[in-house]
């Protein structure tokens, strides 16, 4: 994304594009907690842009400098000082904060629900291994020379209760655990 957003302003100042990627990951559709991470934090879309904001259409139109959106910030943060001593305000705040407890709630259960579907698709495609039985373990590419063997054939020795495997090889057992 970054090397797009490059691409189509022609420059290669990528550090200056990193907010405006930055938004674009946050603001798109996460298909694991089925929406935006921004809503997922925050308890509300992201808003861009003046036209976005809860600003009304006749302000915006008479806005001419940033000076002019200052005053008109000011005048309502003032306002708003004045009706945040009654109890609407305290009551706008727990709904808000309970708004976003409940999206993240949401997020997470549908976070859970993914990781179940994957585990689900993951056994039936990886069949399970028994005890005495071959197995090959490729090597990372980084952890080998070029001359090297791709995999590493290997013997399970035991599993345990999470089904993860100890392997062995004929020059002894290897120290980590692995997975189907």
């Amino acid at each position: 994304m970054l090397a797009s957003w490059m691409k189509d302003n022609q420059t290669t100042k990528w550090s200056n594009g990193l907010r405006f990627v930055k938004l674009m990951k946050n603001r798109a559709l996460h298909p694991g907690i089925k929406q935006s991470p921004y809503k997922a934090m925050f308890g509300i879309e992201p808003t861009v842009g003046l036209t976005t904001s809860t600003l009304p259409s006749n302000i915006i139109k008479n806005i001419q400098d940033e000076d002019e959106l200052q005053k008109i910030f000011e005048d309502m943060n003032a306002e708003e000082q004045e009706t945040e001593q009654t109890q609407s305000g305290e009551y706008m705040l727990a709904s808000k904060s309970t708004n976003i407890f409940l999206i993240r709630k949401e997020a997470k259960e549908n976070l859970i629900k993914q990781a179940k579907r994957m585990k689900n698709i993951s056994a039936a495609t990886h069949p399970e291994v028994d005890i005495g039985g071959n197995v090959v373990i490729p090597i990372p590419n980084v952890d080998r020379g070029k001359a090297n063997l791709r995999n590493l054939i290997s013997v399970v020795l035991e599993k345990n209760k999470d089904g993860l495997y100890k392997v062995g090889t004929k020059d002894g057992v290897l120290n980590k655990l692995y997975s189907r």
